[in-house]
């Protein structure tokens, strides 16, 4: 499955120091979600997070971050 850099960045952006499962980047986001106003944004973490539920573990660890947005 194929995440384009925005989905990818917010992975980052949710996992524990870039070292996270994907069981704790769904997590984070869904821990997140209820705190966040912008719709658009919410739109997206809904996306991702039925994105990230389609992989396994093996999967996750295959994304490649090297070109994701810096913050």
């Amino acid at each position: 499955m194929a995440f384009s850099i925005e989905e990818r960045t917010l992975i980052e952006l949710y996992s524990d120091l870039g070292s996270s499962s994907l069981e704790k980047v769904m997590q984070n986001i869904e821990h997140n979600l209820p705190a966040i106003e912008d719709s658009e944004l919410v739109e997206q973490l809904t996306s991702l997070l039925h994105k990230l539920s389609a992989l396994t573990d093996a999967d996750f660890r295959k994304i490649d971050f090297t070109d994701i947005i810096g913050y």
